[in-house]
């Protein structure tokens, strides 16, 4: 896309409004990459957290019946 804007435009006004759309988009493209990796991170934390949870209630029956 950068390439294509760059070749593309031949006035300078335009092509210093197309280089900064270009960073505007980039950034917001960085911006979303890293709110989806925090999202999936919680996602996984409350999965793990609940398996835990889990586990944990089994293994304490199994533990007590034992002895």
């Amino acid at each position: 896309m950068r390439q294509a804007l760059e070749r593309g435009i031949t006035n300078p006004t335009e092509h210093l409004e197309a280089q900064n759309w270009i960073v505007e988009e980039e950034g917001r493209q960085q911006r979303q990459g890293r709110r989806h990796y925090w999202w999936l991170l919680g996602f996984i934390m409350v999965a793990v957290l609940g398996a835990v949870a889990g586990a944990w209630r089994i293994m304490k029956e199994w533990i007590t019946a034992t002895h």
